[in-house]
């Protein structure tokens, strides 16, 4: 029967030489393996990890970010599970809904994850949204009724809440928001799919949609906000911001320092380059603006405070030789 082939699968995973007939459960653990060997090698993967530039033209950061693994354990539980919860999705309901669904759940605990703390790595987020769809979708479809019994329900919580502990504890670092995030995402959708109504369809349609929309808000402008760690708020925009400055682009340097500095607003650094960025623009009233600003938070080092100071009397003196433009 189509329930006893579901549990076949649970109980046994089906062997890897039919990894071709998977192609996007195989093809997502290979790129996994790809990138996170590259990554232990040393090689530079900062480019498939999230950060603001998520929002500045890479938006694929909120899905390649699941791809890096920091340690042969996270690397091995993730593709073990991918491997069990993804080949059983991936034959009831085909590539392309499988791959829409990674997807969906990639996006979703990537961007929970990075507005509320500074971002995680990993494939957990995705297992967690496969563990709570399949988990759902099983009550109603035979091809997957014993697929995620009560056991892998009860496993997936206990590491669920293990994890907290231990992050919580300092022990180990957990991407805890991802996994809840993927899971609700889960159940969302598998809501959506066993509605048996239309209106109801509907409702769950509407709160895949609106959880979606708030991660990425959260993790976009919304971030400043919901952020619980202020040591991060804003720090990968001013490195964008530093490049930039660094690349010869000062416009966009204090845009992008604009922004970071909303999210917080005493970091002297950070007002002391955008005083750079704009000085370079000729905007002098607005550079001595910038390091007015920087010298009055309490925490600046010394260093830093004569070289703002000596940046401030040069911008004095020039605006007076020429008028203040800008």
């Amino acid at each position: 029967s189509a329930r006893a082939q579901g549990a076949a699968i649970m109980r046994s995973p089906l062997p890897l030489r039919q990894a071709p007939s998977f192609p996007v459960t195989s093809g997502t653990a290979l790129l996994a393996i790809v990138v996170t060997a590259g990554w232990w090698m040393g090689r530079d993967v900062t480019g498939f990890t999230i950060d603001a530039r998520a929002w500045h033209g890479e938006p694929w950061r909120l899905v390649s970010s699941a791809l890096p693994h920091v340690n042969l354990f996270h690397l091995a539980f993730n593709l073990y599970g991918l491997w069990i919860l993804g080949t059983a999705l991936e034959i009831a309901y085909g590539w392309w809904k499988t791959a829409l669904l990674y997807v969906l759940f990639a996006v979703v605990s990537s961007a929970a994850e990075y507005a509320v703390f500074e971002g995680g790595v990993g494939l957990s987020g995705v297992l967690y949204g496969l563990c709570a769809f399949l988990g759902v979708v099983g009550r109603h479809d035979l091809r997957l009724g014993d697929v995620v019994d009560r056991a892998t329900i009860q496993l997936f919580a206990g590491w669920f809440v293990l994890c907290i502990v231990l992050t919580y504890m300092d022990v180990w670092k957990v991407a805890n928001v991802a996994h809840g995030a993927g899971a609700i995402a889960g159940l969302l959708l598998g809501m959506v799919v066993s509605a048996r109504r239309r209106t109801l369809r509907v409702i769950w349609v509407g709160a895949v949609a609106l959880l979606l929309a708030a991660s990425i808000a959260g993790a976009s402008f919304g971030r400043p906000y919901v952020n619980f760690d202020a040591s991060q708020r804003g720090l990968d925009l001013a490195w964008l911001a530093y490049e930039a400055l660094d690349a010869g682009d000062p416009a966009r340097a204090e845009e992008l320092y604009v922004q970071a500095l909303r999210m917080n607003t005493q970091e002297a650094t950070w007002w002391y380059n955008l005083a750079h960025a704009r000085e370079r623009q000729g905007k002098y009233a607005q550079a001595i603006d910038a390091c007015d600003r920087a010298l009055v938070i309490p925490s600046i080092e010394s260093p830093l405070q004569r070289d703002v100071g000596s940046l401030r009397a040069y911008l004095t003196a020039k605006s007076a030789a020429g008028g203040l433009p800008g």
